[in-house]
């Protein structure tokens, strides 16, 4: 099963993909402040400023797709 990264999964359009992709792919995800309704080992905490941490997140997923939303 293919890996999506959802970069900004607890906003408005992420919470749309997260229903839209959850089926057929294996979906991770970002939030800022707010939880998403993932799984808690399938998201991270992330802020815009941290490039070595997603760095680090896109390392240990190795997502197919990458979808900053």
């Amino acid at each position: 099963m293919q890996k999506i990264l959802i970069i900004g999964a607890s906003g408005l359009v992420g919470k749309v993909l997260i229903n839209e992709f959850t089926d057929e792919y294996d979906v991770y995800g970002t939030y800022f402040s707010s939880l998403t309704s993932l799984p808690n080992e399938k998201q991270f905490q992330l802020e815009v400023q941290q490039i070595d941490k997603l760095k680090e997140i896109t390392r240990t997923i190795k997502p197919d797709i990458v979808i900053s939303a």
